[in-house]
């Protein structure tokens, strides 16, 4: 028994908080207050079910960063007609 309330199961973020967090330099202006500076770290987070952000050094405020999704099919560089397995090298294996 986890000691929650039903159909709570601990991995929601308000309880777990981010899965990861790092630092690294900002890939844009702050949204809210228009903060950039090229050579200052910001603090990343991801959780997975509410993606990936950083916080504004200047106004504490999170800013959403775009995941290209890798199971995107449909997205730049996937070619359906070049999918072609027979001309897959598979080694030894074969």
């Amino acid at each position: 028994m986890s000691g929650y309330p039903p159909g709570v199961t601990g991995n929601e973020y308000a309880i777990s908080g981010p899965s990861e967090e790092w630092e690294a330099k900002p890939d844009a202006e702050c949204a809210s207050c228009h903060w950039y500076d090229a050579d200052d770290l910001v603090t990343y987070q991801y959780h997975i079910s509410m993606g990936r952000w950083w916080i504004c050094p200047n106004c504490n405020d999170s800013n959403d960063v775009e995941i290209e999704d890798p199971f995107d099919y449909e997205s730049e560089g996937w070619d359906e007609k070049d999918d072609d397995y027979e001309d897959y090298d598979y080694g030894d294996y074969e």
